[in-house]
């Protein structure tokens, strides 16, 4: 995200000093790699952790949490070993590698949240429709969409805009036109997200509970009319083991990255700058991607006795 984003404050042309946001960038990158990757190698080696096809909106998560911790390094780098004048083509793939990284992130969140909102809403459709294809296509479409949405402001500032700002690397917002088009990526591609998944919520929950009153008159006709489907049970089952995951989730979502979005919503729209906000929204926003693999493994039964299995083995 970062839409203002600096990405250095040395001014020497290299440095060896070690700052305590390198130290923390560091260790959240091992540890988002250590959780991610792990539960990945779980995905890929038990078919039956894959058999739903909800499952691959949770390995997409994940691939999307590896690729935001190896934007990590670049950003180190950067920090380390920093020139006094940054090259156009040098900033402009610094920029684009945070503002993708972070919003394939939270696009993938809101995947599992409208999967789920087909999912309660229109439960004849979602099993008449839904496919491993269907959501193959819908994850491979969510990543050229932020890609599409972004590269081109983010080229255009490189090409035609770029200023030389000593060791920062940040858009030219003094141009009206990168000013709007970073302001509309506020909006679209960050802000807007958080509020789909938040608000969303509480209709999953309230056509659940609606479901849940129904299911002895529809058990009733069901029994009545067998079909080839997967039973009821096991399909409320697998209903309720998303409803886990994507509950810890919202609130994950809620806890984590809320605060940064309002720090950068204030200051893109009100020019404000709240003290104390940035640094503790962005810890946050960095340590989410830390905790998915462990909210899905207290969700989910079955990957978490594949994890005991493997950690056991």
């Amino acid at each position: 995200m970062l839409l203002n984003n600096t990405t250095s404050q040395a001014t020497a042309p290299f440095s060896t000093l070690w700052t305590s946001t390198d130290i923390f960038s560091l260790i959240n990158l091992v540890a988002i790699l250590l959780t991610n990757g792990t539960t990945l190698f779980v995905y890929a080696r038990c078919s039956q952790l894959r058999s739903n096809t909800f499952s691959l909106y949770l390995i997409n998560l994940l691939i999307s949490n590896v690729f935001k911790a190896l934007t990590a390094p670049v950003e180190i780098i950067q920090h380390l070993a920093v020139r006094k004048d940054q090259s156009a083509a040098y900033c402009a793939t610094l920029i684009a590698l945070g503002y993708t990284s972070n919003a394939v992130m939270m696009h993938n969140h809101v995947l599992i949240t409208m999967n789920r909102v087909w999912a309660i809403t229109f439960p004849v459709g979602y099993r008449n429709y839904h496919s491993r294809r269907t959501a193959v296509v819908l994850c491979v479409a969510m990543w050229v969409y932020v890609f599409v949405w972004l590269l081109p402001g983010i080229i255009v500032d490189g090409v035609w805009y770029h200023v030389a700002t000593g060791s920062n690397c940040m858009l030219n917002n003094a141009i009206p036109a990168q000013r709007n088009w970073n302001m509309a990526a506020q909006v679209i591609v960050y802000t807007l997200p958080i509020f789909v998944v938040i608000l969303a919520y509480p209709l999953i929950w309230y056509k659940r509970q609606r479901q849940r009153r129904l299911r002895p008159t529809e058990s009733i006709i069901s029994q009545k009319e067998p079909t080839s489907l997967p039973s009821d049970k096991d399909e409320r089952r697998q209903h309720s083991h998303s409803f886990k995951v994507l509950t810890l989730l919202t609130i994950s979502v809620l806890v984590c990255w809320t605060p940064l979005t309002v720090y950068y919503d204030l200051l893109v729209f009100g020019e404000v700058d709240v003290g104390g906000l940035y640094e503790g929204g962005w810890v946050l926003w960095e340590i989410e991607p830390v905790f998915d693999p462990l909210l899905f493994a207290v969700a989910l039964k079955t990957l978490r006795e594949e994890l005991k299995r493997l950690l056991c083995w």
